[in-house]
Parts: structure tokens; sequence; C-alpha cells
């Protein structure tokens, strides 16, 4: 480290009695995003090594200086916003450089010592709680999307080399896959503490993905219902009101047409408007934030201005028929992201 500091990284090893891929897993790059670690955690004490084909390198808490600042981000300030281009923001600083600032030498010391040994790279993030979780992969890999998949979280994302632009070239999960290696991020749902809910469900997707390549012994659980996201049918919910949000549902929860989502509280008159769903689907996301929730607490608050969006709900994959729905009150439909059907020849 510069100044001839020292920062130590532990990390698990867990080595199987037989032969096979190797898997590097890692959590906290940035400092508030902590639920990985206990998922790390599961996932090593779930494992018996007289079962495993292969190997397991697990990091718990990739980026301890961001932790102990308690920000995303080593060195960043109380409100700054979150920002890709900050110099300490640790994924987009992948592979590393060993002559660069503090944050840029750790990536380099865990890429160089860990990272080239695996076959398999899962990155574990987390975003806000009214957020699904959500698997990420590279969309031209193969292998990587299918690691997303047989995570069976609800919600998969298949990121296009579009996507990854300047600095977003050094996302982990972009650069493990440049160098061969299957890939994803991972995001569970909550920031700012550890959910054991979370790391449960993320822990055991892992270990069914290491089923599907025979690091463990049994079948792996086919992928269930799962949403695409950004690409499926989806409708967002804008806000004509203004006042406290109160939910009535969360995300990854079912929604019928016309079911209550929420409910708008106008703080002069304590009015309750309900805010209800336009389709059957499964709400992704409650919006009730401003742009920086990672850094500012009263971007947190579940303050509906108009014009805001206050959900997504993704169709219900039952579903045969899209139904466009225009501005009603109390809620608006921002966007129906549903692309219509082709027509026969």
């Amino acid at each position: 480290m510069p100044g001839g500091k020292v920062q130590k990284l532990p990390f698990i090893a867990v080595r199987g009695a037989g032969d096979g891929p190797t898997y590097y897993v890692q959590a906290a790059q940035h400092g508030i995003e902590l639920t990985g670690t206990e998922t790390t955690r599961r996932l090593a004490l779930s494992l018996n090594p007289k079962e495993l084909s292969g190997s397991l390198i697990a990091v718990p808490v990739a980026n301890p200086l961001a932790v102990r600042c308690r920000m995303p981000f080593y060195g960043m300030r109380e409100g700054e916003p979150y920002s890709m281009d900050h110099p300490h923001q640790m994924n987009t600083l992948w592979p590393g450089d060993p002559r660069g600032n503090e944050t840029e030498r750790i990536a380099h010391a865990l890429h160089q010592n860990l990272v080239w040994r695996a076959d398999f790279v899962i990155d574990l993030h987390c975003h806000v709680r009214w957020k699904s979780k959500l698997a990420i992969s590279c969309s031209w890999d193969k292998r990587s999307v299918e690691i997303a998949r047989y995570l069976g979280l609800m919600f998969v994302r298949r990121e296009p080399k579009s996507a990854f632009r300047g600095r977003m070239r050094g996302m982990l999960h972009y650069v493990a896959t440049k160098e061969g290696r299957a890939a994803v991020a991972v995001e569970h749902s909550g920031m700012r503490w550890i959910w054991g809910d979370q790391a449960k469900v993320v822990a055991r997707g892992i270990m069914n993905v290491m089923r599907l390549h025979g690091a463990l012994p049994g079948e792996p659980v086919e992928p269930g219902e799962q949403y695409l996201y950004l690409e499926d049918r989806h409708v967002d919910i804008e806000s004509d009101l203004e006042g406290l949000i109160v939910t009535d549902k969360g995300p990854e929860e079912r929604v019928s047409r016309g079911e209550g989502i929420m409910e708008i509280i106008d703080l002069g008159t304590l009015k309750s408007t309900p805010i209800r769903s336009p389709i059957d689907g499964v709400v992704y996301e409650l919006a009730i934030m401003t742009p920086n929730p990672d850094t500012k607490f009263s971007d947190t608050m579940p303050l509906a201005t108009r014009g805001c969006k206050l959900a997504s709900v993704y169709r219900a994959k039952k579903a045969n028929r899209i139904n466009r729905v225009g501005s009603t009150h109390p809620f608006t439909i921002a966007q129906d992201a549903s692309r219509k059907p082709k027509r026969k020849p």
C-alpha cells in the first residue's frame, strides 16, 4: 500500500477431495454492501470437502478500507453522490494496478493472487432493499448467462457489450468474462445491513450452480419462473400525487390487476389514495427514492412527488396479451415496455 502500509485481505479456501472447477466468490467491494459477507460464510460452512470436486475461494470482505469508512468507496465524503468516476470506485478498477491508489492495489492483489486461479467468478453486491435480487451476466457469454439462470433468482439481467464503455470495462464480471472465465454479479436486496434471508437464498443458488458443473453431488434444480430485467414486458408506474408512501406489496411479490401495491397519504389532508397494479405480474422494485440512496439518508425517504416512479411490475409469464394502459387517476403509466407480438406471415 502507499506509504508502506499493509492491508490484510483474509480469504477462505475449501479444497475438495476430487478434481473439478475453482470458484471465486467475493463480497463487499463497496463498503455498505455487506450481505454478501454472510453469503460467503454460509456457502463455505455448507460445503463438505469430501463431497466437493474442485475448490472454492471466498473473500468475504474484498474492500476493508471502504467498510471501515462506512461508505461505498474509500475516501468518500458523507453525502457525496455515488459515481462510477470516483478514483476509489473499486468495481471500475479491475484488474487493478500495483502502483495505483489504495483501492487499485487491493484489486490487483486479489486478481493476481486469487481471481486468476478461478474458472468461475461470482461478485456479490447489494442494492436497495426495495429492489428484487438480481443476477447479472454478460449477454454474449453462454456460460455466464447459464450461471445467472441457475442461481435461481426471479430476476436476471443480460448486459450487452454496449453497456460496457469507459470505466465500466473495469467491472470485475466484465474483466473476468473477457479473460475467458464465466462470471456473474449478484445484487442482494438491502444495503447497510446484513440480511440473513438474502444470504441464505443466494448461497443456496451458488451451490445449485456448483451442482450444475458437477462440483457437488446431486442434480441441479432447474430454474423456475424468471424475468429478464429490462427485456421482458413490464410497466413502470409514475405518480401524479404527492405524499408519504405506505407499501402493501414488496419486491418479488405477485400482484393481480387492480390489486393495491401501495397507498399515498397526502400530508395536508391525510387522505389515503391506493396505487393499483394495471396488470397481473410480479413487482421488481418499489422506487421510493431519489438519486443517491447509497450516500444520503434523505434520499431514502418514502415520499412521493409528481412524476416520480413508484413501482416496476413485470407482466406475469402466464399473460398472453399486452394491455396498454393510459394515464388514469391515481396512477400514470409512464412506460409499458412490452414488445408487440410479431404478425404471422
